[in-house]
Order: C-alpha cells, then sequence, then structure tokens
C-alpha cells in the first residue's frame, strides 16, 4: 500500500541542494552510521541511545522512532512532501530506491526519489496535508486520500482537491497522523494557522515571479510575517484555557502557585458552592475577562501566562534545550538567543503593523524582506510553540 510522507531539507535547508540535484531524499544523524544492518526499533534506538547519550531520553525517543520510519516503514513507490525552511514552496516526488548509506554526503541516510515537481504551492495541496509537527523531520501523512491528491500534484499539474472536510486535523506528536479528531487541539490550529501564514509567503513569492505591479508584492510577506505572530498570541492564549480547565478538574492535582491565585468573582464561587457551576465551567466563565486583553508575544509575557498551567520558571533554558537536541548536528540555541530571537520577530510585527515597516534609513522606502526570511521566521515560530509544549509535558 502506498503511503505519503513529509520530509523536512534539514535546518536552514542543508540538505535541499543534495536532494533536488541527485534525487534523494536525506536524513542527518551522521553518528549513527549506516542503519542497513539495522531492521527495528529496539536496534535502531540502542545505536541512537549509544551515540546520542548527551540528550535526553525524550528526545533520543524522538529520533529512534523517525529514523525507524525513514529506514524501515517507508517504502519504493510511497510519496513524499518536501518542505523547505527557506522557500515557501515544497517539492513532491516519488521513493524509487531502498535505504542507503552515503558518507560521502552531508547527510548519510537517503533513500533515491524521482521528483515530479520541485516548485508546488502550499495551496495546491492543502492544509490538512501540509500541517505537521515542526519540530519532527519525517512524518507520515495520515490522510487516507493523501496519495491520490498527490499523484494529482505530480501527474496533472492539478491542485490536490479534499474529499474530506479541510479543517479536520489530527495532533499526533510521532511521525504518523492517525484519523481526524473531533475537536481540534490548540497545537492544531496552530499549525493550521501556521499554514496560512506558509501559503501567504508562497502567494507572494509567485506574484513575484509574475512581476505584477499593480500593488506592492512585499506586503504579502509582511501579512504572513503577522499572521505568524498572531497565531502565535492565539496559541498561547488557547493552550492556557485548555490546560487551566483542565486542571480545574481536577482537584487532587497539584496546581502552580499562580493557578491558586486566580481571583473568580464571588458570583461565580457562590454557584460553585450551590453545586450549580461545575469549578471548570466557573474558570471558563471567568477566562475571557481575566485574560482577554493580553498578549503573549514578548517572552516574559508568555513565561508569566504559562505560569498558570506548569512550573516554567526555567522555561527558556529548557526550551533552549529542546531546540538544540531537535535540530540538526552542529546547530546550538541558549537562552538569551532563543529570548532575544523572539524579541526581533515581535519587533519587526510591530513595525509592520504600527508603522507601515517605514525603513528608518529612507522614510520613503520600508524594510526589506523576502520570501526565504519570511518562511524561516514562520518555522522558526512553529519550531518554539512545539518545544514549549515539550517542556510544558515533560518533567520539572
Amino acid at each position: 500500500m502506498v503511503q505519503a510522507w513529509i520530509v523536512r531539507a534539514g535546518r536552514d535547508d542543508e540538505y535541499e541542494h543534495e536532494a533536488l540535484e541527485q534525487g534523494l531524499i536525506a536524513m542527518g544523524w551522521r553518528r549513527l552510521g549506516d542503519l542497513a544492518k539495522h531492521s527495528s526499533l529496539a536496534a535502531i534506538k540502542k545505536a541512537v541511545d549509544d551515540e546520542y547519550v548527551e540528550y535526553s531520553a525524550r528526545s533520543r525517543q524522538v529520533y529512534s522512532v523517525q529514523m525507524y520510519a525513514f529506514r524501515c516503514r517507508m517504502r519504493t513507490g510511497d510519496l513524499v512532501v518536501l518542505l523547505r525552511s527557506n522557500a515557501p514552496d515544497v517539492a513532491v516526488g516519488v521513493v524509487t530506491g531502498d535505504y542507503s548509506y552515503r558518507p560521502e554526503l552531508l547527510a548519510r541516510h537517503t533513500r533515491a526519489i524521482n521528483w515530479g515537481r520541485t516548485d508546488v504551492r502550499r495551496t495546491e495541496i492543502g492544509a490538512d496535508i501540509l500541517t505537521a509537527p515542526a519540530l519532527t523531520n519525517i512524518y507520515k501523512i495520515g490522510r487516507q486520500d493523501a496519495e491520490a491528491r498527490l499523484k494529482v500534484v505530480i501527474e496533472a499539474g492539478g491542485e490536490a482537491q479534499s474529499t474530506e472536510p479541510s479543517d479536520a486535523f489530527s495532533g499526533s506528536q510521532g511521525p504518523s497522523i492517525g484519523s481526524p479528531s473531533d475537536q481540534a487541539s490548540a497545537m492544531e490550529y496552530f499549525r493550521r494557522n501556521l499554514h496560512y501564514a506558509l501559503s501567504l509567503a508562497t502567494a507572494g513569492l509567485h506574484l513575484q515571479k509574475l512581476k505584477v505591479e499593480a500593488f506592492e508584492v512585499s506586503d504579502v510577506y509582511r501579512a504572513a510575517w503577522v499572521q505568524a505572530v498572531a497565531a502565535l498570541d492565539h496559541w498561547v492564549h488557547q493552550e492556557i484555557h485548555d490546560r487551566m480547565l483542565a486542571l480545574a478538574e481536577q482537584p487532587s492535582s497539584t496546581k502552580t502557585k499562580q493557578f491558586q491565585n486566580f481571583q473568580l468573582p464571588i458570583a461565580l464561587v457562590e454557584k460553585v458552592v450551590a453545586n450549580q457551576l461545575t469549578m471548570r465551567q466557573a474558570v471558563d466563565a471567568h477566562w475571557s475577562a481575566a485574560f482577554g486583553g493580553v498578549t503573549f508575544q514578548q517572552p516574559n509575557k508568555i513565561q508569566n501566562g504559562l505560569s498558570h498551567i506548569a512550573d516554567v520558571s526555567n522555561l527558556w533554558p529548557r526550551v533552549a534545550t529542546v531546540l538544540t537536541e531537535r535540530a540538526n548536528e552542529g546547530v546550538s540555541y541558549n537562552s538569551d538567543q532563543v529570548q532575544s530571537r523572539l524579541r526581533e520577530v515581535v519587533f519587526r510585527r510591530n513595525k509592520i503593523a504600527h508603522e507601515y515597516d517605514q525603513d528608518p534609513t529612507d522614510p520613503l522606502a520600508k524594510r526589506p524582506i523576502d520570501a526565504a526570511s519570511t518562511t524561516q521566521t514562520i518555522e522558526w515560530i512553529g519550531q518554539l510553540a512545539e518545544a514549549i509544549v515539550v517542556v510544558l509535558d515533560g518533567p520539572p
């Protein structure tokens, strides 16, 4: 049975050139060596544990599952979508070979592939296929109609029309999506919103190629940038909301000091005492009044908000560790770098939204912006949010 996969081109697209020029898809993790002799998840996990002992157990498990998917689950004839971090377009192709270890390449774990198209607009495929965890390098698409739709894109150059509701998503953190859930989570909505931002960047890129002069095409990139920051803000709101409601339903659970200090109006407290409302309903009723006017974009605001649902005293160092461990080898982050980059992204968003992105060196011009920088920013925002989730769900 043909399967459909998403594979990323590496941090900063370091594997893209080899992939497209040599007709292959590739994975990093160069310390592992040749995996041809390993045909089970247990064997691959042992190799990962041996070579990446300094990484957390959770990160090693994620690596193991992904490498097992690439080495053992992917098959000749499967369809692959290549995601780039420096360009909003994607490439689509068909796997033509088994796993092969190529020590002469930058990314040594490879499979041969026949690229059908390398300049596919995201809108041609759809959010329900392309929405994938930002920290995952290989991801099995669980949509039942994904294979047929991707074949249409490759063979006819047409749009991959969905045969299911377009807002159906699944939020699996592993390399495979299950059947669509009835109610999307905060992270699922966030991924969808980032896809919309990337679709805007795609539109800007193609309008630029067409040399449209009716309006300033670069403003499309600016709109995508603003959309991505708004997606982050909305996600933090929803994440806090959903987790606070879950905590309210668990009277015996350990709650943070900030949660315990969350003040409910007397009228709501009386209804809880009278069994007219549950604690969850009371918290839900007052949540918008307490948080509706707060923006969660700056690092300190995000940390303060998340302190209602978890111990985040070391949030940014822990996020930096996750980003380092889930990145390609040779990439590292620290707390200051993560916070500084977030501030820069938000600063640019504010300049776009409130000052028309005016160039301070030339009042008649706007700051330069392009598809690559916009796509990098959107991808990074996705990685940041998913690293925060890893911290929230992990041990203190």
